[in-house]
This record gives structure tokens, C-alpha cells and sequence, in this order.
């Protein structure tokens, strides 16, 4: 079955497409091996908070993030040129699947492993940072042809059992070897970046087998180069920014302050990335929604996923929150309790990042500019390195938790001037109440679950947040499923 509107037979339930349950099913497998995927690391932090101290957990963060800017400038602007091709497979794109692949699985690996020869070559510290440096880099270039490209691709085939293989494979892998590397071995911060490697290697070679298609005999012209560069070139700025906002901040609290702070603020910002995967992995698969409705002129499917999407911008940040406080002394190691109150400032971000998505899909899909993301984007960074910058002079980490907040509240102001600047944002009334609806509850829940976090684990008083929020936020899913009830009874009328 092709991929089609995934997003809103999730939503809406049976159709006249007559391809509702394999969908749904299917958006809500995409979703939840896409969101492991990416935040099976984050699910090691019970482990990871008793074998590694918060100095060591802040080297391995910092090396981690800042590799990943190498896939931010090199692989992920790619994606979305990559899918559209092989979901339209219109004249135009014939060649972008084919240059995407050798660049992403070949050409990208081989580049990266010559400059990590000549890094090690010229390096003059110590031989362990070394180390990291080079397995982490040659890592996030493998899985440069594993996520931007065996996963898009898969994605938008709709083959959900090679997606499945390929995120499987990752997984399991990576549970395994940071296992007996980091926790049996006690390898520490040399095991956690080697099992990224191993792992990273195992799932390259999946995609090659399960993923990439026979060979073929025919070359690829300059032109399809030019085409397919050229249509990446104009995301390189959105990435870069967008990095900057959700990742940068962490090697830049690393220089300007202690191991053991930057080890604290890493943990929190971990935890509270929980909440960002969900709402970007929920995003992607509403994207085919998004993508019809602007090819055929329509805004059915589009209101569909707004209202789903509304919703969840409150209540998974929140969720997040609640589950997170209840399980603290599980999750977390005596030595990394204090990030709780990092985690506070940092958590409406999460629901502002939400509130972004929403009319920066209509810019890119209605109004067909993508290179408008980066405007958002950049301005949400160079609010949060700014913030940044003076909690550093003022040596205040609290203040520096706040910084992502206020960088996504940059963000998702300017992504909603961009909609209605440009007409993007649909007029119709009920893609509006959605969000207005959502912002009431979130008025109430967002700084409900902040306390939370600052009231100390298994007090009384924060059980007795803790019941309401998750009262209140059951009330509004269950508002939610009464409302796009009646808006499915409306569709099919």
C-alpha cells in the first residue's frame, strides 16, 4: 500500500479510501520504532546515572552532540527532498534516491574516515579524547546512511518491515553493547562512544541488504547532482540553527562550566528531550497529511492532524513530567538528583516546540518554501546562545535551563508570523480552536508540572500535583476523542 495519508486515517478512522486500519496501525508503529530509534539512549539513563559519574556523563554528551554537527550540515538536509522524491516519484526526482545513496552510505563514511585519519594524525592531546572523537565521528557518519536515508526511504516506500528491520537491528544492538561495554565491562566513557560505533556499523551493513536496491547500471548526470545538492542547500541553514537551539548548548555549557554542572545540565536536558522525540517523531508521520492536502487543494486532513497535534503539545510534556518525578529515585543515581529542577526550566520549550511544528508545516507544504524554516530557527538559536552566554558570565545554571524555553518561545512566535504572513495557516475555524483550546489547558498543566519538578521526589505535595495534572490531563484527551468524533461523523457525512 502506497503512503498516503497515514496521518489522517490515524486521526479520523475509517474512510472512504477504504485503508484505515492497516494505517493507523502502521502511523503508530512508524511513530513509536522511530521514537526508539532516536531515544533509546535516554531510556539507558537508569544505568547510566549509577555507572557513569555526572564529570564523565558530561564528556560523553559533549562529544556526542558536537559530532552530530557533521549529519546536521551533511546528511539531514537531505531528508525531505529524499522523501518527497520517493513518495511522488514525479519526472523531476528520478535521481535524487540515487544520489542521496551513494552520498549518504559511501561517499560521507569514506570523506569521514579520511579526515578522522588526519585528525588523529595532528591531534596533541591526550590519546583517549582522541579516541572519542574519532568512533563517535566515524559513527554519526554510518548512521548518516541508516537514519537520512535507510529510514526516510523506508518510510516513505511505506515497506514498514524494513523499517522495522533496520531500527530493530539499531536497537538491539546498541542495548546490548552498552550493556556489557559500559556496565559489565566498566569501559566507561570509551565503552558508551564504542558500542555507537558497533552499533552504528551492524545497522549500515541492514541497510545495504534490506534497504538499498540491486545494483544498476546507469550513471548519474550532473544534473541530478545539481538538482539534489541544490534543493539541500537551502535546508543547511534551518539544521544548522535548529542544532544550535536543541544541541548547542550543551558543549557550550560544557566550556563555562564545571564537568560536573555540565554533567547535571545534560542529564536534565535529556530528560526532556523525552518529550521533543515524541512530538517530532507524531510530526513525521502526520507529514503525509500535510503533503496530499497541499497537492490537492484541500485542508481536511491537515485540520485532522492540527487538532491531534494540539493535543499532544500539552499533554506529552507534561506526561513527561509526572512520570518523570513519580520514577525519579529509579531513574536516576543519588549524584544526579539535582538535575530535577534543570529539567523545570527546560520544560516549556518542549510544549512551545510543539506549538512550532504546527504552522511551519503549512509554510513548507502550502506555500512550498522550505528555506523559511531557517528564519525560525535562527532566531530561536541566537536567543538561546544568548541566554547562554550570560548565565555563563553569570555562572547560574538555572539560568542556562531556562535558555531552550525561551529559544523555542523565539521560534514558535516567529514560525506563526511566518503562516499568517504568507497565508499558510488554513482560515477554517476549527484548525484555530484547536490550538486556543489547547493553549487554556496549558495554561493550567505546563506550570503545574514546573512545580512539580521543583517540589522534592515523594513528597506529599507533590503527589497531590502530580493526581491533578494527570486528572486534568485525562480530561482533555478525553474532550479530545468526543471532539474528533464528531469531526469524523462530519467527514464521512
Amino acid at each position: 500500500m502506497p503512503a498516503r495519508r497515514l496521518g489522517w486515517d490515524l486521526i479520523a478512522g475509517d474512510g472512504e479510501r477504504g485503508m484505515s486500519g492497516r494505517a493507523r496501525r502502521a502511523a503508530l508503529l512508524y511513530v513509536f520504532l522511530g521514537l526508539m530509534q532516536r531515544s533509546l539512549a535516554l531510556l539507558l539513563l537508569p544505568l547510566v546515572s549509577r555507572a557513569l559519574t555526572p564529570s564523565e556523563y558530561g564528556v560523553v554528551a559533549t562529544v556526542v552532540v558536537t559530532s552530530s554537527i557533521f549529519n546536521v550540515l551533511l546528511a539531514g538536509p537531505l531528508e525531505i527532498g529524499l522523501f518527497r522524491s520517493v513518495l511522488s516519484r514525479r519526472n523531476e526526482f528520478n535521481g535524487v534516491e540515487r544520489t542521496a545513496r551513494r552520498f549518504l552510505c559511501y561517499i560521507l563514511p569514506l570523506c569521514m574516515a579520511a579526515m578522522c585519519s588526519i585528525f588523529w594524525l595532528i591531534y596533541a592531546g591526550p590519546a583517549e579524547i582522541a579516541q572519542l572523537w574519532v568512533m563517535e565521528l566515524m559513527a554519526a557518519s554510518l548512521l548518516a546512511g541508516v537514519s537520512s536515508y535507510g529510514l526516510t526511504v523506508s518510510r516513505a516506500q511505506d515497506h514498514l518491515a524494513k523499517f522495522a528491520v533496520v531500527s530493530l537491528t539499531s536497537m538491539t544492538s546498541l542495548v546490548f553493547l552498552k550493556v556489557v561495554l559500559v556496565f559489565v565491562l566498566e569501559l566507561g566513557p570509551a565503552g558508551w562512544i564504542l558500542s555507537d560505533l558497533i552499533s552504528a556499523a551492524m545497522a549500515w551493513l541492514v541497510v545495504q541488504f534490506a534497504v538499498v536496491p540491486g545494483r544498476r547500471r546507469d550513471e548519474l548526470g550532473s544534473s541530478a547532482w545539481r538538482y539534489t545538492m541544490r534543493a539541500a542547500v537551502a535546508l543547511v541553514p534551518h539544521r544548522l540553527s535548529f542544532w544550535a537551539l536543541a544541541s548547542f548548548s550543551r558543549p557550550l555549557v560544557a566550556l563555562g562550566f564545571a564537568p560536573s554542572d555540565a554533567g547535571l545540565y545534560a542529564m536534565a536536558f535529556s530528560l526532556a528531550t523525552v518529550a521533543t522525540l515524541v512530538l517530532s517523531e507524531l510530526n513525521n508521520a502526520m507529514l503525509v497529511s500535510y503533503a496530499q492536502d497541499a497537492e490537492e487543494g484541500l485542508v481536511d486532513a491537515s485540520i485532522g492532524a492540527v487538532r491531534l497535534q494540539a493535543t499532544a503539545l500539552v499533554v506529552v510534556p507534561v506526561l513527561g513530567a509526572i512520570g518523570t518525578w513519580c520514577f525519579a529515585p529509579l531513574l536516576l543515581g543519588p549524584s544526579f538528583q539535582p538535575s530535577l529542577p534543570l529539567m523545570a526550566g527546560m520544560l516549556a520549550g518542549q510544549c512551545l516546540y510543539g506549538l512550532y511544528v504546527i504552522p511551519m508545516n503549512f509554510v513548507i507544504h502550502r506555500s512550498g518554501r522550505p528555506g523559511l524554516s531557517s528564519v525560525a530557527s535562527a532566531f530561536g538559536a541566537g536567543i538561546t546562545t544568548a541566554t547562554i552566554v550570560v548565565a555563563i558570565k553569570l555562572d547560574s545554571l538555572e539560568v542556562a535551563a531556562v535558555a531552550s524555553s525561551l529559544g523555542f518561545a523565539g521560534m514558535a512566535s516567529a514560525a506563526w508570523l511566518l503562516a499568517v504572513h504568507n497565508g499558510s495557516f488554513p482560515a477554517e475555524v476549527g484548525a484555530l480552536n484547536a490550538i486556543l483550546d489547547a493553549a487554556k489547558y496549558g495554561l493550567v498543566l505546563v506550570p503545574l508540572a514546573t512545580i512539580l519538578l521543583l517540589t522534592p521526589p515523594a513528597s506529599r505535595e507533590g503527589w497531590l500535583i502530580s493526581t491533578f495534572s494527570l486528572a486534568t490531563c485525562m480530561t482533555m484527551l478525553l474532550r479530545k476523542g468526543d471532539v474528533m468524533a464528531g469531526w469524523r461523523r462530519q467527514q464521512q457525512a
